[in-house]
């Protein structure tokens, strides 16, 4: 009888433990930089310029451009979970406020670690990412969404 509860014990213990995920793993500065090459982005840093306006929350700002900023991305890789998450809030409020021109389609995702809103309307495609302590911005005008839309699955390529 002891040895059933306890091959229970441990089989239930296997299970739960088969059955946690891992943290997920946010896109670095590597890849970033590659997907910025890769298509043609000029890439600033702009982490110095950031920690002086907004304060010393920021690891790393990375901003991706073309030249007429028809298309871009940027990465806020933020001293922790919790500063990553009010940069989130904070632009995603903005980003309701300011680019809901009445044509917009949003889906959202909030799941532990991870917090997703894209939107599509006829000014253009954004989407907001945070994993962990990262956060993520893509955008482009109407007439680069589909680019906008595969800069994004690059860098969601990386977490897992």
């Amino acid at each position: 009888m002891n040895k059933k509860l306890i091959l229970t014990g441990i089989c239930c213990s296997v299970l739960i433990l088969a059955g946690c995920k891992t943290k997920l793993s946010p896109p670095d500065a590597e890849l970033f930089n590659n997907i910025a090459e890769q298509n043609g982005f000029s890439v600033m840093d702009n982490t110095d310029g950031y920690n002086e306006t907004f304060g010393d929350y920021y690891d790393l700002v990375l901003l991706a451009t073309v030249d007429d900023d028809s298309l871009g991305f940027e990465m806020y890789d933020m001293t922790d979970d919790s500063a990553a998450k009010s940069l989130y809030d904070n632009n995603l409020a903005d980003l309701v406020e300011n680019k809901n021109d009445g044509a917009v389609k949003s889906t959202s995702i909030d799941i532990s670690g991870r917090q997703r809103n894209t939107s599509n309307g006829s000014s253009g495609f954004f989407a907001l990412e945070r994993i962990n302590d990262v956060m993520f911005y893509v955008y482009s005008d109407s007439a680069n969404i589909d680019s906008a839309k595969s800069i994004l699955e690059a860098l969601e390529g990386n977490a897992g």
